[in-house]
């Protein structure tokens, strides 16, 4: 406030009291925001980006499957197939004792097969011996009954784990495990020493066990197949996975759970199960974003784990490794971050080159 003193008629002086003024603020811009840009029109390439960053899009899950039949349910893959189809899992599960000389080898081929001959196989003959046992799936007759003998399948995942049981104060051995791909039975029928020798094994400590999962080898992987009249000449689909031992304490018992998850579609005398459902209800969006079989797995691809899972030990050392193939600065590096892993596990000491 301003005092103002003024002189007034009667000689008296006179305060008046004037606001100061202040002067207003000139009222804000408020900032006009950019018209969003148009859409770009959709094209093929952006379908599959956008599949690819999706949650809940098909290549997700079936990766998902692949990478852990054991744990995730099949899924209907629809390309390829123009009718209804249905899904069904085969199992096994058990147990071996090795050989005196502390070997065995576990196989499963990748298709249903009937009594002749059998899907989940079994050596303990020695680390040298090829005599196998063949087991059928545990829940083959059921199969059989509800799609009939010539039921066509096509193979959505599959695998096998084991378990070797080692007191904690022996030497637990070794295990190789790996896929054999394009090979037919007769030829996957190697001895525990020669599949641990082949160019596809994976080593790893026997003690915490092993995991192996099947994977497609080509365009054929994605036909439905008659497997039941299959014989020991024809050439698997899907590779095939193998847990071999050696050096095993003996009387180890090695504990073994196996699984293959198909979908299936009606038999030669047009049998068809009532829980089969439409293969491709969505059939032009799957075109869209996939193109065909072939496009699937690329999309799934990014999301797929090493086939390979060996102990939590040497995990990251032998898939990297394999990854990398045979390079000697890539090993030495993978060797490095092991042993740091180590000394983050306790270990105080690091060896360095």
């Amino acid at each position: 406030m301003v005092l103002i003193e003024l002189l007034g008629k009667n000689g008296k002086k006179q305060v008046l009291k004037q606001a100061k003024t202040r002067k207003k603020k000139a009222p804000a811009k408020k900032n006009k925001q950019k018209p969003y840009p148009k859409a770009k029109q959709r094209t093929s390439k952006m379908a599959v980006t956008r599949a690819i960053r999706g949650s809940n899009s098909l290549h997700r899950d079936w990766a998902a499957v692949m990478n852990d039949p054991f744990n995730f349910p099949p899924v209907k893959l629809g390309l390829g197939c123009m009718v209804p189809s249905a899904l069904y899992t085969f199992y096994y599960r058990g147990n071996l004792t090795v050989n005196a000389d502390g070997s065995f080898s576990v196989i499963i081929i990748p298709r249903w097969e009937t009594s002749t001959t059998g899907s989940v196989l079994t050596n303990v003959s020695g680390a040298g011996g090829v005599t196998y046992t063949f087991n059928n799936w545990a829940n083959l007759a059921n199969f059989q009954t509800g799609f009939g003998p010539g039921a066509r399948t096509r193979v959505i995942g599959g695998g096998i784990r084991v378990m070797p049981s080692i007191p904690a104060t022996a030497a637990p051995g070794e295990l190789y495990c790996g896929n054999l791909p394009d090979t037919t039975l007769t030829n996957a029928l190697m001895a525990p020493g020669s599949l641990a020798g082949n160019q596809y094994s994976h080593l790893g400590v026997a003690t915490d066990g092993a995991t192996v999962t099947t994977r497609p080898l080509d365009l054929d992987s994605f036909v439905f197949s008659i497997d039941n009249t299959a014989t020991t000449n024809s050439i698997t689909r899907w590779s095939v996975p193998y847990v071999a031992g050696l050096g095993l304490p003996v009387s180890t018992v090695v504990f073994y759970e196996t699984v293959l998850h198909v979908e299936v579609i009606g038999d030669q005398s047009g049998t068809m199960t009532p829980s089969a459902s439409d293969s491709v209800p969505n059939r032009e969006e799957l075109a869209t974003q996939y193109g065909s079989s072939e496009g699937l797995f690329a999309c799934a691809e990014n999301y797929l784990d090493s086939a390979v899972k060996v102990t939590s030990r040497f995990t990251n050392f032998v898939q990297g490794a394999a990854t990398l193939g045979h390079s000697i600065g890539g090993i030495a590096g993978l060797a490095g971050t092991y042993l740091q892993q180590r000394s983050r596990q306790g270990y105080n000491r690091m060896i360095r080159s």
